[in-house]
C-alpha cells in the first residue's frame, strides 16, 4: 500500500452532491458525500464551492497556497496547494486535473505554507492537529496555528469561523429580512510540552497569568514583563520571552 495523498488526488473520480434547502445543511450533506475508501484508510471527499449566499468566505485565505501536508500515519510530506476550511475545519486540496478535494483535519497530522508579509518578506505558517477535552467541542480534533513553538511554553490560535445572521441593509425601513455571513471566532491557548496540557488565554496580562498560575516561574517570568500586552503580537512577545527564561534553567 502506498500512503501517498498524490495518488488520492490523480486517481478520485468527484462524485455529485444532493441539494438542500439551507446552507447549513447544504454543508453538512458536502461532508457526507464520500468518493471512496483509499487502500491507506483515508477518506477523501468531494468540494462544493460555498453558498453565495452567505457573506464572506469560509476559508482561513481565498487564495491557494503551495503548501507541505502530512497525512496520519505518514511520514512523508506532500506537497500541494491547499485552502483551509476554519468553518467545518477541512483541508480542500486542489489536485493536478485542476479540480479539488477535502480532507478532513481528523486525517491530517500538520500542514505549512509561508506567506508573505506586509513588508514583502516570506513568513511560514505551520498548522498542527490537537485534541484535548481543554478544548471547545468545535475545536477538538481540528489544526491550529503554532504561533510561538517554545522548548517548554508555546503559544496556539485556532482558527474558526461560523454563520451569524444580521439583519440584511436596505433601503426599505420596514423589511426585516435577515443575511448570514460567516464571523471569526478565533481562540488562543497556551501548551506546556512536557504534558502536552493546553489553556485558554486572552491578550490581556489577566488572563495570561490566571493561564500560569500552576508554574511559578512562568508567572516570575511574566511579572519581568513590562508593557501592554493586549495584542495578538504583545501575547506571542511575551509568551516567547516567559519560554526563554523558563526553559534556560
Amino acid at each position: 500500500m502506498k500512503n501517498c495523498l498524490l495518488l488520492v488526488l490523480a486517481t478520485l473520480p468527484l462524485a455529485g452532491f444532493a441539494q438542500n434547502t439551507t446552507l447549513e445543511a447544504r454543508h453538512s450533506e458536502n461532508s457526507r458525500v464520500r468518493t471512496e475508501q483509499i487502500e491507506n484508510g483515508y477518506d477523501v471527499y468531494t468540494f462544493n464551492s460555498r453558498d453565495k449566499s452567505a457573506k464572506g468566505t469560509p476559508m482561513l485565505s481565498s487564495r491557494w497556497q503551495p503548501a507541505e501536508i502530512l497525512l496520519v500515519g505518514n511520514t512523508k510530506r506532500i506537497a500541494a496547494p491547499v485552502k483551509y476550511d476554519i468553518y467545518q475545519h477541512q483541508l480542500q486540496v486542489r489536485r493536478a486535473q485542476g479540480d479539488s478535494i477535502l480532507v478532513p483535519t481528523a486525517r491530517v497530522q500538520e500542514f505549512a505554507f509561508s506567506q508573505l508579509d506586509a513588508r514583502g518578506a516570506e513568513q511560514p505558517r505551520r498548522f498542527v492537529r490537537y485534541e484535548s477535552p481543554a478544548l471547545p467541542a468545535e475545536l477538538n480534533g481540528t489544526c491550529a496555528e503554532v504561533l510561538s513553538s517554545g522548548k517548554s511554553l508555546q503559544l496556539l490560535k485556532f482558527w474558526h469561523k461560523r454563520l451569524v445572521k444580521e439583519a440584511e441593509n436596505t433601503t426599505n425601513i420596514s423589511s426585516t429580512s435577515t443575511i448570514q455571513r460567516y464571523d471569526e471566532n478565533n481562540k488562543y491557548y497556551v501548551r506546556w510540552t512536557s504534558d502536552g496540557q493546553l489553556l485558554a488565554v486572552r491578550p490581556k496580562r489577566g488572563s495570561l497569568k490566571d493561564a500560569l498560575a500552576s508554574h511559578p516561574e512562568a508567572l516570575r517570568a511574566l511579572e519581568a514583563q513590562k508593557g501592554p500586552l493586549g495584542t495578538e503580537a504583545e501575547l506571542r512577545a511575551a509568551i516567547i520571552a516567559i519560554d526563554e527564561q523558563v526553559s534556560a534553567k
